[in-house]
């Protein structure tokens, strides 16, 4: 059942602009049932969703060359911001709102996974370890319509990561 558009949400909105609102509730009680229902299953689908997000950038960060070298407590330092972007409230509850569940999240998660890779490139780049260089190639939105605009893009990237590989640097993408 969707909330927007149900008939249980229509009678409930007429009952809610009479004027006396208050007078026979118990006989919405089952529309109310239908409504709490639908409202739970869709935070517990969005719960889930955040869950699988989550986990997703989890695996992604774990599997970066040099997570396995790291302690115990490095790996926890790294994976914290993962788990604090995690939405701490359950299907039953009424906060956060349903929006924030999924307004934050489609955000949230993205810079945790950045803070986690940040803490993660920051270790890898203590003592004599080789500095873990992050290089934004900026190569989103970028027209290429002809061969030599191929060859250009490559050789600037190219370019770009032996500058980083000469200096001694580990290079993460961005």
């Amino acid at each position: 059942m969707c909330i927007r558009d149900s008939a249980a949400t229509d009678r409930l909105r007429v009952q809610l602009v009479s004027e006396r609102p208050w007078r026979d509730l118990a006989a919405l009680q089952v529309d109310l049932d239908a409504l709490r229902m639908s409202y739970e299953a869709e935070r517990g689908r969005l719960l889930e969703w955040q869950g699988t997000q989550g986990e997703q950038a989890r695996a992604r960060v774990k599997t970066r060359e040099g997570f396995s070298t790291l302690t115990a407590a490095q790996a926890n330092h790294v994976l914290r911001p993962l788990k604090l972007a995690q939405t701490d409230t359950t299907r039953e509850t009424i906060a956060p709102p349903l929006s924030a569940l999924k307004d934050a999240f489609s955000i949230v998660p993205q810079r945790a996974e950045d803070q986690a890779n940040d803490h993660l490139d920051d270790i890898l780049s203590e003592g004599q370890k080789p500095l873990v260089a992050r290089v934004d190639l900026q190569l989103r939105n970028r027209d290429i319509v002809t061969e030599a605009d191929v060859e250009a893009l490559v050789e600037e990237v190219r370019k770009r990561l032996l500058e980083q590989i000469r200096a001694g640097a580990r290079v993460r993408l961005l």
